[in-house]
């Protein structure tokens, strides 16, 4: 692996690292290995990447800010096992009285968008559809006058 940092590389050392991530490492072709591999191995094209990781020591010093005062908007948070998974609507809620429903996605990596995007896409209209029908799980202790879903959380 070592070996694929130097320059010519790029390709090899980007596909291992996005297909290690994934819960099947087919589910990301090679049209988009190439795209993301061509626009890390660019001038600056790691400075974005490298960016997301560090933004995580600020973002938790806005969490820790947020979590004093915590927002009722509807939320819908997403997992999947090997991130976050089972402690999805627990840690929601730490953040939020909103969360009116958690999905872990089973058989589904790091790259969600690429292995359930049938999924993905779903979600925004059973939501509103849940809603519509009154089938919203609450926070505990939270009463607004709905049933609880048999749907939240569920592992897909």
């Amino acid at each position: 692996m070592p070996e694929t940092l130097i320059q010519g590389g790029e390709r090899e050392f980007w596909e291992i690292w996005i297909k290690a991530e994934t819960w099947s490492p087919t589910a990301i072709g090679d049209e988009a290995i190439l795209e993301w591999s061509a626009r890390l191995s660019a001038q600056g094209g790691l400075r974005g990447c490298l960016a997301t990781y560090r933004a995580g020591l600020e973002n938790s010093g806005i969490n820790k800010e947020l979590k004093e005062t915590k927002p009722t908007l509807p939320i819908h948070p997403v997992g999947v096992p090997a991130f976050v998974g089972p402690l999805l609507r627990v840690r929601m809620l730490r953040m939020s009285e909103g969360v009116e429903r958690c999905e872990v996605f089973g058989e589904c990596g790091h790259s969600s968008a690429w292995e359930a995007e049938d999924r993905l896409a779903r979600m925004p209209h059973e939501s509103m559809l849940e809603r519509k029908a009154g089938w919203v799980s609450m926070p505990a202790g939270a009463e607004r006058g709905r049933a609880a879903s048999p749907l939240a959380p569920r592992v897909q």
